[in-house]
């Protein structure tokens, strides 16, 4: 939305196929680096409900393969673009409009761009280059994974700085919110949307994309 910036799509626009045809992902990790490759297109149909298209592209990322936690947090309230790359190819995009500060639900994307968020939960800021992407949980891939044996979302993405990012549901099929501890025992997201623990995924932190999605048909 607004100000955000995408990807570069390195040549004339061309448009996703909407039969996920052009959609394209490799993972490979190689001593301290995981690289992501991907086109940008989803692996399913799109809807443009603003001026933006989903534009293919051919990107590369290098990730930590072996994240840490800094010693200082990074406030993403001012951070357009994109933060942290979907498993279906779309981008992840912070809670920032772009053009207006973020002090609250009122002036986050969520709030001022939502009626432009396609039946998956994305929507595109250019009609020029890549930008597919998503400020809230992307239902359709979550349908499309549908691993809640345990009743705790499935992996949906990576972020910039090499955790894992989870949907809605944390440890026990608990709806993740944030909190200033795990009050009561509950699982509970810090301020950056992260959750230290051991949940089995190798890792000792994560994020969650957090608060309602639907079945990916609406």
């Amino acid at each position: 939305g607004g100000g955000d910036d995408g990807g570069d799509d390195g040549g004339d626009a061309t448009e996703c196929a909407q039969d996920g045809s052009d959609y394209a992902w490799s993972d490979t990790v190689s001593g301290a680096t995981r690289t992501i490759a991907t086109t940008h297109c989803p692996n399913r149909a799109t809807a443009n409900l603003n001026p933006g298209k989903a534009i293919k592209g051919d990107e590369s990322y290098g990730v930590p393969a072996v994240p840490m936690l800094g010693t200082s947090d990074l406030s993403l309230a001012a951070v357009g673009g994109i933060v942290g790359v979907a498993l279906d190819g779309a981008m992840i995009y912070s809670a920032y409009a772009g053009s207006v500060a973020l002090e609250g639900y009122t002036t986050s994307a969520n709030y001022l761009e939502g009626d432009t968020f396609d039946q998956c939960g994305g929507h595109s800021s250019s009609a020029e280059s890549s930008s597919y992407h998503y400020h809230v949980a992307p239902s359709c891939l979550l349908a499309q994974l549908d691993d809640l044996s345990d009743g705790h979302s499935p992996q949906i993405g990576w972020m910039a700085d090499g955790f894992p990012l989870y949907g809605p549901l944390g440890p026990g099929g608990v709806a993740m919110k944030q909190c200033t501890g795990n009050a009561d025992g509950v699982p509970c997201v810090d301020a950056c949307a992260g959750y230290a623990g051991d949940i089995g995924d190798g890792y000792e932190y994560r994020y969650y994309t957090m608060g309602h999605w639907n079945d990916g048909t609406c």
